[in-house]
């Protein structure tokens, strides 16, 4: 009829292991890949159902199957190539009757949602760019919540806390592993530099000594250690002081929480 073969839909019905009964739709030059298939699902294992089952499920005998006018609505995969195409030629439901569409009619009268199958290797750097590529083709658009030049909605107090708490549970391994806050006491900017004073928070008396290390070495390896990466982001010298107070189970007070810029639904 003078049409590309391309816009010429074939109509097929399966059933994941997980997911139930599903309706294919592919190019009648294309081959089903029922391991993709079952990845788009969200399932384990997808299998062509046996021809004598067609009736009873969808309403259709073989060959006359149709995405269109099922006797029941079931879950509809269209190949992504439907996404070029102006018109898309399926199955009018009787044997050598064809019907031309629009793939938004189609995917209003099926409820289906068109998917984009993008084989990734994160390992390997396959197909990184063409994720985000289809992801921003899908998402819509709408007004900036923040202006261009804006990283972060966090002051830079909390900010500065964080960096500092970062360098000391690294450094402190797994003896103290989330028991630690830093409270800014203080920050100063002056000519062309920057005072701060903190403290860092334990809830052991015992942990207070590991912080501060011998002869106070791990504490001065913990601001030696954030005083660059914070320099960067105030820009300017950093003079940082840092001290180490006990506060016994600081992580069950709300007004301690809060103090130190965390909310307490983030730590149950």
């Amino acid at each position: 009829i003078g049409l590309p073969k391309e816009q010429f839909f074939k109509t097929l019905v399966a059933k994941g292991e997980r997911t139930g009964i599903m309706v294919i739709c592919v190019p009648c030059n294309c081959e089903v890949d029922l391991k993709k298939i079952a990845k788009t699902a969200g399932d384990k294992k997808v299998e062509m159902i046996h021809v004598k089952d067609l009736l009873a499920l969808t309403g259709y005998i073989r060959g006359s199957v149709s995405p269109v006018g099922m006797k029941k609505k079931y879950p509809t995969y269209i190949h992504d190539s439907a996404l070029s195409l102006d018109k898309m030629i399926i199955s009018g439901g009787v044997c050598g009757a064809a019907v031309l569409m629009t793939p938004q009619d189609v995917q209003k009268m099926t409820d289906c949602e068109f998917a984009d199958i993008v084989p990734v290797s994160a390992l390997r750097g396959q197909n990184t760019d063409t994720v985000l590529e289809v992801i921003f083709k899908y998402l819509p658009y709408g007004p900036a919540f923040y202006d261009e030049d804006t990283i972060t909605d966090q002051p830079e107090r909390q900010i500065v806390a964080e960096l500092i708490r970062e360098k000391a549970l690294r450094n402190l391994g797994d003896e103290i592993p989330h028991g630690v806050a830093v409270a800014i006491d203080s920050m100063k900017f002056e000519k062309k530099l920057c005072r701060i004073d903190a403290t860092i928070i334990c809830e052991r008396d015992s942990h207070k000594g590991m912080i501060i290390g011998k002869g106070g070495s791990m504490l001065k390896k913990i601001g030696s250690l954030a005083r660059p990466e914070i320099e960067d982001m105030l820009e300017t010298k950093v003079f940082l002081q840092l001290w180490v107070k006990v506060k016994k189970d600081w992580r069950d007070s709300d007004f301690l929480l809060k103090n130190f810029g965390y909310d307490s639904k983030e730590t149950e």
